[in-house]
């Protein structure tokens, strides 16, 4: 389970969106940028930092920010420059559930961990929608994180105290 996450297989949670003129969603993950023509995946960019950041588009540019520097990209993830950052900058679009385009379009991202992800346009349009095996996944990795560290260690410790207490009423 822990692999397909880390390999980027299956998404846990996003570091963002962010849309293009011609519609093309951007989704950010621990491994990179997804992006999706409609429901086709078209591409993969490279992860812009090893760690949380965050990212836009800004006319025809794709800008990645992390707490130290921000990378200015084409749409097709090939590094144009990097500069340092304000600080402040990263947190303004790291994890945005919401983004506007250039155009003035609000699109928003709907969803998580349980429900598939979807970016809605304004209209209410649904421009994306996420693997529903995403989810399926994701609701068994909820179901088996409680069962390890809830449901079993409440039965061992269920288990030891009637032990206890039956060699309490043996005496």
């Amino acid at each position: 389970m822990v692999g397909a996450y880390a390999s980027g297989a299956v998404a846990y949670d996003v570091d963002g969106f962010t849309v293009d003129a011609q519609e093309r969603v951007y989704i950010g993950s621990k491994t990179g940028i997804d992006v999706y023509q409609g429901q086709e995946h078209i591409d993969r960019l490279y992860c812009p930092a090893p760690r949380a950041y965050s990212f836009t588009i800004e006319g025809d540019r794709l800008i990645a920010y992390n707490s130290s520097y921000m990378d200015t990209m084409t749409l097709n993830g090939e590094k144009i420059s990097r500069q340092p950052v304000e600080h402040g900058e990263f947190d303004r679009y790291h994890r945005n559930r919401a983004f506007t385009s250039q155009d003035g379009t609000r699109y928003y991202l709907k969803g998580g961990v349980i429900v598939p992800l979807r970016v809605l346009r304004d209209d209410g349009a649904v421009i994306y929608t996420g693997p529903l095996f995403d989810s399926i996944f994701n609701f068994a990795a909820i179901v088996m994180f409680i069962t390890v560290f809830v449901c079993i260690p409440v039965i061992v410790f269920g288990l030891k105290k009637y032990e206890a207490e039956k060699n309490k009423r043996a005496q």
